[in-house]
């Protein structure tokens, strides 16, 4: 059998767009290889949110075709963002490639590697990803379940909505459908993905809406119900009040901050004030007190000094999120942000980094240290790669446990005792030594 491999960088969709190649092109007689020594498919999905990804597949676009010179028969596409926004730019600056694949082509793999045999092919359509579609995964027990694509808020320094387009709901039935079988199939835990999930049904007339969708799957049979991401300004009193109502919803919620200031979160154009995020904030721990908060920020944004910057580092001082996902502002090329005054050096970018990493990082550590002793329910994902005989697994909360047990257990929901507190999450100990597996 032909054999494909598939390097994906970014976002949690870019990792579905890849189940669903495979699952595809599986379906077409090809072979999933973990290395791409000796595949005869090569394709990278790339990410375009920062300039890092992008380089980081660039500099693995030209290992493959240099690879590709040496086994010519090799195919070799680029798939994803990056190709989506770049274009035959790509082409021709990599001749080795035999196709661009746009972020609404993925159902259209296999017929497009077929054409690839005797042409070039450029496939960039935006809008024409349509699910459901096969999927070959790696955990038969945990699967992504898109419900919305691309996006309208078209934030100042974000690429999305012009590679992934304006924001396209499924139909809820469809959902609920897909989420049917991915139970019958063993699936314990469901991640609802879109660019910006809580923002589901406004392109349906507002007849369906996010909150809906999660007392439809309430009602089956799933143990665990996760979602990313959200936009604080979408983020109603109703979608609170169903997280807190659905047992099966975990009490995680990715929450982009962004910024910590008024100021830059006008320039960014994100909609919303720190008064109103931190009001939601309280809304949301008021009504699910054991919530676990995670957010996206970014420093050195245009416009920012150095008093903008204290406010960001105060406003996490006052929310204390459990963890955060901390960058340096990266123009993109096209966005309004490429273009405004007052841009930030990059050595400048980089210590405001360092000193808001270093505050996070003590928050992270004092939260997690005040939850040493508690028992909590972890889908056991596998084993530690760092540590043998140790397992890894995730809280309803996302956060992250490693314990001794028996690989057995992988896919299983167990109750663990959290015994030391790390940044990173915690070590624990199986409380019921029988589900260990060891009698």
């Amino acid at each position: 059998m032909p054999k494909v491999w598939i390097d994906t960088f970014g976002c949690q969709m870019n990792e579905w767009d890849s189940q669903a190649m495979l699952g595809i092109l599986r379906q077409k007689g090809w072979e999933p290889s973990s290395s791409p020594l000796d595949a005869d498919l090569l394709i990278i999905n790339t990410c375009s949110v920062r300039k890092k990804p992008e380089e980081k597949a660039l500099s693995e676009l030209g290992y493959l075709a240099k690879l590709k010179t040496q086994k010519p028969h090799i195919l070799l596409g680029v798939a994803g963002c990056m190709a989506q926004r770049m274009g035959e730019e790509l082409l021709h600056r990599f001749p080795a490639v035999d196709f661009l694949l746009g972020t609404g082509q993925v159902q259209n793999i296999a017929s497009i590697v077929e054409e690839a045999r005797t042409k070039k092919i450029v496939a960039l359509d935006i809008n024409g990803c349509s699910p459901p579609l096969p999927t070959l995964r790696e955990k038969n027990f945990q699967a992504y379940l898109p419900i919305i694509f691309g996006c309208n808020n078209f934030c100042s320094y974000c690429i999305v909505p012009f590679v992934r387009g304006r924001e396209r709901s499924r139909p809820l039935e469809e959902i609920v459908e897909e989420a049917k079988r991915l139970v019958d199939e063993g699936v314990i835990e469901i991640i609802l993905l879109g660019q910006n999930v809580n923002a589901y049904g406004k392109d349906l007339g507002n007849t369906r809406s996010f909150p809906d969708l999660l007392y439809a799957l309430g009602k089956l049979p799933i143990k665990r119900i996760k979602f990313t991401t959200s936009h604080p300004r979408d983020f109603s009193p109703q979608l609170i009040e169903a997280i807190a109502s659905v047992p099966q919803v975990c009490h995680w919620i990715h929450l982009p901050i962004q910024a910590g200031d008024d100021k830059i979160l006008q320039l960014m154009r994100r909609g919303y004030t720190v008064s109103y995020y931190k009001e939601l904030v309280r809304k949301i721990r008021e009504r699910i007190p054991d919530v676990s908060l995670t957010t996206d920020v970014m420093v050195g944004f245009p416009g920012e000094g150095k008093e903008e910057f204290r406010n960001t580092l105060r406003t996490f001082e006052e929310i204390e999120f459990d963890q955060a996902f901390m960058f340096a502002f990266s123009p993109r090329p096209g966005t309004l942000a490429e273009k405004l005054p007052e841009q930030v050096e990059q050595e400048e970018k980089m210590s405001r980094l360092r000193e808001l990493i270093v505050l996070q990082n003590e928050i992270s550590r004092r939260k997690n240290m005040r939850l040493v002793g508690r028992s909590m329910e972890v889908l056991v994902e596998g084993e530690d790669p760092k540590g043998k005989g140790l397992l890894m697994g995730k809280t309803r909360e996302h956060k992250t446990v490693i314990f001794p047990g028996n690989k057995k257990l992988i896919g299983k929901l167990l109750r663990v005792k959290a015994e030391e507190a790390f940044l990173w999450g915690f070590r624990g100990k199986i409380e019921d030594e029988e589900r260990e597996g060891k009698g």
